[in-house]
Formats: C-alpha cells, sequence, structure tokens
C-alpha cells in the first residue's frame, strides 16, 4: 500500500473535521443539537419566570442546571473548543501525507518529517467530508475529500487501511 496526498489545510477542514467526529460521538445532527438547545433555552426560561413564584425552589433550580447543563455542552463548549482550534493553527498550511505499509508520514512546509507507525493508530473513521485519523497521543488528522482524485481513491484508501489496522491487531 503507498498513498501520497499533498494538499493546503484550511480552517474549515478543522472544523469539518472536528463536526464530523462530534456528530459521529454524540449520534446528534445538527438539527437535533438545535432541538436540544431550544429545550436548554426552555428549561433556562422556565426557572427565570417560574422562580419568583415558586413554593419549592427545588423544581425551577433542576430546570436551572439542565438548562445551563445543555447550553454549555450544545454551545458554549464546542465554540471554544472551534476557537480554541482555529488559534493554535495556521489558517492555511501545506500537508504532505504518505502511508505506506509500514508507517505514515507526514512531512511540513519546512521540511520537518515526522513518523508515525501503524501501531500508533487509534481512531480510523471515514465521514462524508473526510477521514478522521487519531493517533495513541492525541494527535490528530483530518484528510478532506478534496485530497482525493476521486471517490473510489478514497474507498480504495479506506479499505486498504482497515485491512492494515486489522493486521496490526491481530499481530498483537
Amino acid at each position: 500500500m503507498e498513498y501520497k496526498f499533498k494538499y493546503i489545510s484550511t480552517h474549515k477542514d478543522l472544523v469539518d473535521g472536528y463536526n464530523a467526529v462530534r456528530s459521529a460521538q454524540s449520534g446528534m445532527s445538527g438539527w437535533s443539537r438545535g432541538l436540544v438547545f431550544l429545550l436548554g433555552v426552555m428549561w433556562l426560561l422556565g426557572f427565570i419566570f417560574m422562580a419568583p413564584n415558586a413554593d419549592n425552589i427545588w423544581q425551577p433550580l433542576i430546570w436551572l442546571i439542565l438548562g445551563c447543563v445543555i447550553i454549555w455542552k450544545i454551545v458554549l463548549k464546542p465554540y471554544l473548543e472551534i476557537k480554541f482550534i482555529k488559534e493554535s493553527n495556521e489558517p492555511e498550511q501545506e500537508i504532505n501525507l504518505m502511508f505506506t505499509n509500514e508507517k505514515i508520514e507526514a512531512v511540513s512546509e519546512e521540511g520537518i518529517s515526522i513518523i508515525r507507525s501503524w501501531d500508533e493508530v487509534e481512531a480510523f473513521e471515514s465521514f462524508k467530508k473526510g477521514i478522521f485519523i487519531g493517533f495513541s497521543d492525541g494527535a490528530m488528522n483530518w484528510l478532506p475529500i478534496r485530497s482525493f482524485e476521486s471517490r473510489k481513491e478514497k474507498e480504495d484508501f479506506v479499505k486498504n487501511v482497515v485491512v492494515k489496522l486489522k493486521e496490526m491487531e491481530s499481530s498483537q
């Protein structure tokens, strides 16, 4: 197996990758997250309007906690994470990736080479907009769909990587 990819990675690619992984982990689409956000807002409004007249403060307090947790998890935390992604990465950077049977190699614009073994790959998932690869040290990579010449090349790449990861798993 030998694949070479050369593309310009942008903030949009990184955010697309973040959103794809987030949706896969939570199982929620953008629409369902929007509806859950509205539920959180309704609970906060319930607290605001019901707390002054409540005989028992526990029910409005539960509404406040639920509303705050939902708004934090659905809106604020992802906003801060996307902001961090944009601040900690260059707006555009050239990426050169090479996948072989022995290694995964990334070469930066400055010529710095990072070599990874297949043992370090902990997550590999294909999405509509690209492919996510996660490593054991927390490093991640996103291959946008435009880095492939065709849909067939993407499918072949995914099949070959899955086979390679299964071989690695069975040899351990």
